[in-house]
């Protein structure tokens, strides 16, 4: 089935049109995402969002090139793939330097939020008696 056909099944949101698609494009995609995705599994979550995504923006969008179409859904899912991964990445990184830090700063509990709250205002020189409860500060 050529593109045309295909593409007229997306807008009739023929289910087949998914079908074709995979059965045209599947193994080009596949080794498309994995020039982004070191993962097999990875890539293959890429494509089946490809093709999620080809079903919502089809209709309205007509695309001239199918595969050029279907590429750049790819490599927008793939570049969300990298972006989720080395979230998570960062995430366990900063995770295992609050642990290290936890061990490194000791603990002041025992200090009033009133002894801090002055040790601030003398620094930013607010003058005594200044604050009340209607004056917020923010410190960056």
């Amino acid at each position: 089935m050529d593109d045309k056909e295909i593409i007229a099944m997306y807008f009739e949101r023929n289910e087949n049109a998914i079908r074709e698609t995979m059965s045209n494009y599947n193994g080009r995609l596949l080794r498309f995402a994995m020039r982004f995705l070191s993962d097999e599994r990875d890539a293959e979550e890429c494509i089946n969002d490809t093709y999620a995504r080809a079903w919502n923006t089809i209709p309205p969008n007509r695309p001239d090139n199918l595969f050029a179409y279907l590429a750049a859904l790819c490599r927008n899912a793939a570049l969300d793939v990298i972006k989720k991964n080395t979230a998570q990445k960062r995430s366990a990184q900063l995770v295992e330097l609050t642990q290290e830090m936890n061990e490194c700063i000791p603990d002041n509990s025992d200090i009033k939020s009133v002894h801090i709250l002055l040790f601030i205002f003398q620094f930013i020189n607010v003058p005594t008696g200044y604050w009340t409860d209607s004056h917020s500060i923010f410190i960056c």
